[in-house]
């Protein structure tokens, strides 16, 4: 009996033990219901959120705002990105990452920042963040937004920003930021220029008459010239100008079928899209990166019906003969204009802007002999600045400097690669395919992006 009594109890034990732990469970649950009762209660009273989606333009400048204004408690999550810039050189910015908590006029204030680690089927990864304002109210996010857009707007005054797409081809990420160029500081043919602003001129303020007439609001140029006519400095110049930023577009840099369209979606609002040298996208050349951009591709994120509204889209080759007139055709290219060998008025412009006017009678001396070879104005700049502080050494100089010109002039033209107009892989028989694919090739190049830099 003592050890049925024995065995009885020590199971009654273990019964107690489990209604025990029965009890403290559904207790818990309790308390946990009661806990998110009372939060989403408070939550959906005195908590307001808003979301924001890259590459919104207040994402980032919510991002800057908060970091500039050391607001963040404790942080420990970061974001580090380095930009290019004249004056400062290369300068670290920390922007926050994660979840940041702050007080912002006395409210508890938290910023999330959401990356996705994978890539859509169209190799764009999302980023979000979401701005949570607790025991405030709706005018709060409202004061947060302007009081970003102010900050942002005042760091950017006179300022021109530079995104390029990243590594992965995912996401557009500011690069440099320069000093605002004027117009002048660029020495064209005074027609050419003027084409160009009075064109852009009356896109940037014509976007009513766009919508009342059903046309598509967005333009596309084509500057086309020799190497160092000043194509590139133009386009900073017009982004300074009209108050744009510049987004230079790598197609050999995870550029595809299936993400063309989402990464010219994705450009930062107020932007000038820039896709240099263009004649080279679809070229033979001994190169190992094989691009998986079809020409039927570039030519639908151009101007199919997923194109944004209000693009300015600048195209740059120095050979507009070996483009297919499919590619710059009225509707995807609406303007062309030549950027050639420096003339004599250019010459007189570019000379009387570096010179005094005591030095002036050597233009007299170099313009007969300059005038009968093809000079770029990058080829005059620098043989300018190199004599900047004695200007009379330019009459001794002058026949080497012509000599190198022309020398340099001809390297260029024989290192041109030999294009041919580019055609559908689809459209092409299967046995020929992958033989098209190992010979459509787009150079993996920077230029662009540094001479934006550089020129400045």
């Amino acid at each position: 009996m003592e050890n049925l009594s024995t065995i009885i109890g020590g199971r009654y034990d273990y019964f107690q033990f489990g209604v025990g732990v029965l009890i403290v469970t559904w207790i818990s649950g309790l308390f946990k219901d009661l806990i998110y009762g009372i939060f989403s209660f408070v939550k959906s009273r005195f908590y307001y959120s808003a979301r924001l989606s890259f590459p919104d333009l207040s994402f980032q400048q919510v991002l800057e705002f908060v970091a500039a204004q050391n607001l963040i408690m404790g942080t420990r999550e970061v974001s580090v990105t380095t930009e290019t810039s004249r004056d400062e050189g290369n300068s670290i910015k920390i922007l926050p990452s994660g979840t940041q908590w702050f007080f912002y006029k006395g409210y508890l204030t938290s910023i999330t920042r959401t990356t996705s680690e994978k890539k859509q089927l169209n190799g764009m990864r999302d980023d979000y963040l979401d701005l949570n304002i607790y025991f405030g109210n709706k005018q709060m996010i409202s004061d947060i937004l302007e009081a970003s857009r102010d900050h942002y707007t005042k760091m950017n005054q006179n300022k021109t920003k530079i995104f390029s797409l990243d590594q992965h081809g995912s996401t557009w990420l500011c690069i440099s930021t320069q000093n605002k160029r004027e117009i002048d500081s660029v020495f064209l043919e005074k027609e050419a220029s003027q084409l160009i602003l009075n064109d852009l001129t009356n896109f940037v303020n014509g976007k009513n008459w766009y919508v009342r007439t059903g046309v598509p609001y967005r333009r596309g140029y084509l500057l086309y010239g020799p190497p160092g006519t000043g194509k590139t400095s133009f386009i900073l110049s017009i982004a300074g100008k009209f108050n744009k930023s510049i987004s230079v577009m790598n197609l050999s840099k995870g550029v595809n079928d299936s993400n063309i369209n989402n990464i010219i979606q994705k450009c930062q609002k107020d932007t000038i899209l820039v896709m240099e040298d263009i004649d080279s996208a679809f070229v033979n050349r001994n190169s190992q990166n094989v691009t998986k951009l079809s020409f039927s591709a570039l030519l639908n994120a151009i101007d199919g019906l997923a194109a944004s509204d209000g693009r300015i889209l600048v195209m740059t080759t120095n050979h507009i003969e070996n483009l297919s007139p499919a590619l710059i055709r009225p509707g995807r290219v609406d303007l062309k204009v030549k950027f050639d060998y420096a003339t004599p008025y250019q010459i007189e412009n570019m000379y009387k802007k570096f010179f005094d006017k005591e030095f002036h009678y050597i233009l007299d001396i170099l313009q007969p002999k300059l005038k009968n070879y093809s000079i770029s104005t990058a080829q005059l700049q620098g043989w300018f600045i190199g004599h900047r502080d004695n200007p009379m050494e330019l009459e001794d100089t002058i026949d080497e400097f012509i000599k190198k010109s022309e020398s340099d002039n001809q390297s260029l033209f024989d290192d041109s690669p030999n294009t041919q107009t580019p055609t559908d892989k689809k459209d092409e028989p299967q046995q020929l395919q992958q033989q098209q694919e190992q010979q459509e090739q787009i150079p993996h190049t920077t230029d662009l992006r540094k001479r934006l830099i550089l020129n400045h």
